[in-house]
């Protein structure tokens, strides 16, 4: 063999097995040739957009807003034969277009992202039928905000040792990493911190001189940068400094607020930084500027020095309004400027009004909220901003920091289903004010699918459609009897609390006259222990017991005749139930098919062929029919009879012919009689036509008549 034989066969087996360790698609690709998703400015192929985050692959996009509306365009691999593809659902968020297979190349879809800011790691899981099995497919999507910062000022002037706040501006700045503590250097100290929805850069130098200041800015979450990878660096803050000389010392102070006092009876303490000309047990005054002549804003008496700490205890005095925004506070020896400081000097926080909006409804000033119920809460008064507001019993809650003031701040929030508590407390600053907030369960009117009617064997809710029409009783109606299911009314998350219902019981006859009137009132119904405000219902006023009507009527209806009618109306009572409820009327209609009663007719004028005789018969005088007889109900037309009925009894031929001709044969024959009559409501006289036949009694033999008559209805 030839020198080097086997090394290239060893070669070409090691890049075989490379081969197949390391595929050519990558984990999206898998079954897909291509993955595509639109923003509203870009697009993004995962081919050329996916990263390793977390040790595993994400669709990398940049979101314009925390709510993005994505365009997902999916390619697949033909060798596949995929027959259809379904994004499932998921919290992440919301499919505005489902998947669609378009001009049999591409799969189309849209959806909404929820708040992608506070959302880790969402995801799409695609469901793909092919035409062997169904396949789970997923991507996982690094929705990524690069924040962009900016301070608009390049240069700022300043003391030495004084702490200032420049404000930060630009875009998806939540994103921006802040620090609580200070950043400490040898020129000056400096941090980044939020406050009430906006960023700041605070700083604090400590030689004076110009100072070009730098700040290394870091991201919460990563983003992609220009060279396609995940940082989270972003270019430094600079900002060039004039840092000027002490003329007087500024002296911090530990609080940032302190309240006004209309009467000015009362001060409140504070600390400031020592200072060696700083003189004890005395009295400076705080001015707004350093010339003479300033506003008196507050007096500042010094206490004593704090053992082992660097800071001095005094007593303020506001006089009036000062926030740090509108200067410093010069404390003043008489009127000669001694020290500079600063600190907000506001109202006292006081709640005058508190207003409460429900869903779908305006506002008011009635406190009373149900449990599981979404409200939005105004409160109204003064030094508000930062004073601490909270709700006895629920969560903390934040007020709306879109609509931040001092005089008005607003809460959205739900009151907890199984709230315990009939007043919830509103605490300011951890001292309990005059207002609260009163549970109240609810009273909305329910359906009626809690309140069952039974009859025959028959146990239906009273909403079912089944009840919309008249119900047709055959036989007799041995009793109806309405049931309550107390399970049924606080149900899908939705609470309607006790149901007062009265009952109205209608009994009419065939002639539509009333002939029965009952009422059962303020029957009171409660959720059943399947409700999670069950334990907390007063129980003590309702019913789960069975009515019976038959315990209320005086027509019971087993009694019932045909064609009664039997009207049950139940309804809310709206006085107690608070609110326009619901009213459900079922009508029994007592229906028979088959009327029996006894005739008394007189024919005359028959025809009757006898079977004993030749030729088509004779014609017979008057005669007399009683006859017990059948009449047939309309089924289409309720409580009318059809134009015929069907009767057997007993005829007596020329029963008032008393000639003594003896050509008149007077006889008495079992007849069946059928006769055709006009339809007369309630008729008691009539003129029939008869057909039938029977046996006479006195010829011995078989007989057919034919004729009118007239008759009379008992």
């Amino acid at each position: 063999m030839k020198p080097g034989f086997f090394k290239k066969y060893i070669l070409l087996f090691l890049l075989i097995v490379g081969a197949s360790m390391f595929p050519t698609k990558n984990y999206a690709q898998n079954h897909f040739n291509e993955v595509v998703i639109k923003t509203d400015t870009s697009e993004y192929l995962f081919s050329k957009n996916a990263i390793t985050y977390m040790h595993e692959k994400h669709f990398a996009f940049r979101a314009e807003s925390e709510k993005p509306v994505l365009e997902i365009t999916i390619y697949p691999d033909s060798v596949y034969n995929f027959n259809e593809i379904h994004l499932l659902n998921s919290p992440d968020f919301s499919i505005v277009d489902s998947m669609l297979f378009i001009d049999d190349k591409f799969f189309r879809g849209k959806i909404k992202l929820h708040n992608t800011n506070n959302t880790d790691f969402p995801h799409l899981l695609f469901q793909v039928h092919t035409e062997k099995k169904v396949l789970i497919k997923e991507i996982k999507l690094l929705p990524y905000y690069e924040p962009v910062v900016y301070i608009k000022e390049e240069e700022t002037q300043l003391f030495q040792d004084e702490e200032k706040s420049i404000q930060l501006h630009g875009k998806n700045l939540f994103n921006l990493k802040t620090n609580d503590t200070w950043i400490e250097e040898s020129s000056y100290d400096h941090r980044i911190v939020k406050t009430d929805g906006n960023y700041f850069l605070q700083i604090k130098p400590k030689t004076t001189g110009i100072k070009f200041f730098s700040h290394k800015l870091r991201t919460i979450r990563p983003y992609v940068n220009e060279h396609s990878l995940l940082s989270y660096n972003l270019d430094p803050l600079s900002l060039k400094l004039h840092v000027l000389p002490s003329r007087i010392d500024f002296l911090n102070t530990d609080r940032s607020y302190i309240y006004l006092d209309i009467s000015h009876k009362s001060g409140e303490e504070i600390q400031l930084d020592n200072n060696k000309n700083l003189q004890l047990k005395k009295t400076y005054r705080l001015e707004d500027q350093e010339e003479r002549g300033g506003r008196l804003i507050a007096e500042l008496f010094t206490v004593s020095q704090i053992a082992n700490t660097d800071k001095v205890l005094c007593r303020v005095k506001p006089y009036a309004l000062h926030r740090v925004e509108d200067g410093y506070l010069y404390i003043k020896d008489g009127d000669k400027n001694r020290f500079i400081t600063n600190f907000n000097i506001v109202e006292k926080p006081r709640i005058d009004k508190i207003h409460i909006m429900h869903e779908g409804q305006d506002w008011t000033n009635n406190l009373s909220v149900n449990p599981g119920e979404n409200i939005e809460v105004r409160i109204e008064g003064t030094g508000l901003k930062n004073s601490s507001l909270q709700f006895d019993g629920l969560p903390i809650i934040h007020p709306d920091s879109t609509r931040l003031s001092d005089e008005t701040l607003f809460y959205k929030f739900k009151i907890p289903v199984d709230i315990s508590k009939r007043k919830v407390s509103l605490f300011m600053n951890k001292k309990v004010t005059p207002y609260e907030l009163l549970i109240k369960e609810y009273q909305q009117p329910s359906d009626f699918d809690f309140v069952y009617i039974n009859y025959d064997g028959n146990n239906i809710p009273l909403n079912n459609q089944k009840l919309d029409k008249p119900i047709f009783i055959q036989d007799a109606l041995k009793d109806i009897n309405l049931t309550f299911d107390g399970n049924k009314i606080d149900k899908d998350n939705k609470l309607y609390g006790k149901q007062y219902i009265n009952i109205e019981i209608r009994v009419m006859d065939n002639r539509n006259q009333l002939v029965d009137y009952q009422t059962i009132n303020n029957i009171v119904v409660c959720p059943g222990e399947a409700s999670p405000r069950f334990s907390y219902y007063d129980t003590k006023d309702c019913r789960f017991k069975t009515i019976s009507l038959n315990d209320y009527l005086m027509q019971k209806t087993y009694n019932l005749e045909a064609f009664t009618q039997l009207q049950i109306s139940v309804s809310h009572n709206e006085p107690k139930q608070g609110a326009v409820g619901y009213t459900r009327k079922v009508k029994f209609i007592m229906t028979r098919s088959i009327h029996f009663d006894m005739q008394v007719s007189f024919p005359a004028g028959l025809l009757v062929k006898k079977f004993n005789q030749q030729g088509i018969g004779n014609l017979s005088g008057i005669s007399t029919a009683v006859l017990a007889q059948l009449a047939f109900y309309d089924k289409e037309r309720i409580g009318r009879l059809r134009p015929y009925k069907v009767g057997a009894g007993f005829i007596a031929l020329n029963a008032f012919n008393f000639s003594e001709d003896p050509n008149v044969t007077r006889d008495i024959g079992i007849v069946v009689l059928g006769s055709l009559l006009p339809v007369r409501k309630d008729s008691k006289f009539s003129i029939p036509l008869y057909v039938g036949g029977g046996y006479l009694l006195k010829n011995n033999t078989w007989f057919l008549i034919l004729g009118p008559g007239i008759q009379f209805n008992f």
